[in-house]
């Protein structure tokens, strides 16, 4: 079982005492106050009356993690690419993410405890899960649907007739769309992805990737502009996240290079460096370095791909 399966099963089975777990419906965007989400902590008026609530994400973490012998789910690092029947795991102080869970983390610890957590333009209700391995260590678990809805014509059976139920409801889905624990943020959803990932950072993680490799000198610096124009795009600045500086240092080997570019129809100027003349082959490049193209050897073909693994 491997840490993050181990994490998640951890988390699982501290969802079995409902003391450790406090509740909580906040607001979650891409722009936010510094001063974090608004969160409100929920109470009930029955201790327990939400431990069936508790009891259903303890079951999604244990299909996750392999527990009461179901297969493991797939967790894989973060590399631009949107969870897709996987997990994607990513380090909460990658500056992708740094700052919407450093928000997160300020409003669950700062969570207001007086007035209504009805909000309707609540879109996240939280569980923050205690008793870890280390005693400081917390889970937080967020389910990326309004909690809050508005009753209008609804009514609850009672006394052999209908009533009508009035006023804001709080509505628990047993969905998970992220999981913040230890060091470690891990997306379950494109919903998670969209609130967590910073799309500004991404570019400018791209731009500064783009940078490396021109100092690198495999590539002409008159096709800088190719590919900083490329690079700006969000579909190509999402590769540049797997960038792999590998690739970059075995460019940099001229008759590596040599057989590179032939191989991926790229064009070598006068000193053999690859000379970008246009954006189609600035991302021809980029596929490259990112895992994202191959040879097709039974075509002796380049080919496009989502995202290359290793061989099993």
């Amino acid at each position: 079982m491997s840490i993050h399966h181990q994490r998640l099963h951890q988390v699982s089975r501290s969802l079995s005492d409902c003391q450790k777990c406090r509740c909580f419906t906040a607001k979650l965007a891409k722009k936010v106050t510094s001063d974090g989400f608004p969160v409100h902590e929920v109470f009930f008026a029955k201790r327990g009356s939400h431990k069936e609530y508790i009891s259903q994400l303890k079951e999604v973490l244990a299909s996750w993690s392999g527990g009461e012998l179901e297969q493991q789910q797939v967790i894989l690092p973060y590399e631009g690419i949107s969870p897709n029947n996987d997990i994607r795991w990513i380090k909460n102080d990658d500056p992708l993410v740094a700052d919407q869970v450093s928000r997160l983390s300020f409003g669950v610890s700062h969570a207001i405890r007086d007035g209504s957590p009805l909000d309707p333009v609540f879109n996240a209700s939280l569980m923050r899960v205690g008793g870890l391995a280390e005693k400081t260590d917390k889970a937080i678990l967020v389910t990326l649907n309004r909690p809050v809805t508005v009753a209008k014509n609804r009514f609850f059976w009672e006394a052999n007739c209908f009533h009508p139920i009035s006023g804001s409801i709080l509505s628990l889905q047993a969905e998970i769309d992220a999981i913040l624990v230890s060091d470690t943020l891990y997306l379950t959803s494109g919903k998670a992805e969209r609130i967590f990932v910073s799309e500004e950072a991404m570019l400018k993680r791209a731009d500064s990737t783009i940078t490396q490799c021109l100092s690198m000198d495999f590539v002409a610096m008159e096709g800088e502009h190719f590919l900083r124009d490329v690079a700006a795009k969000m579909s190509n600045a999402r590769r540049l996240v797997h960038y792999d500086p590998a690739r970059g240092e075995i460019l940099k080997d001229s008759n590596r290079r040599k057989a590179l570019s032939k191989a991926f129809r790229l064009k070598l100027d006068g000193a053999g460096r690859i000379d970008i003349t246009s954006e189609q082959e600035a991302s021809r490049l980029i596929k490259m370095l990112c895992k994202q193209a191959m040879h097709d050897v039974f075509v002796n073909s380049p080919v496009e791909v989502d995202n290359a693994r290793d061989w099993q």
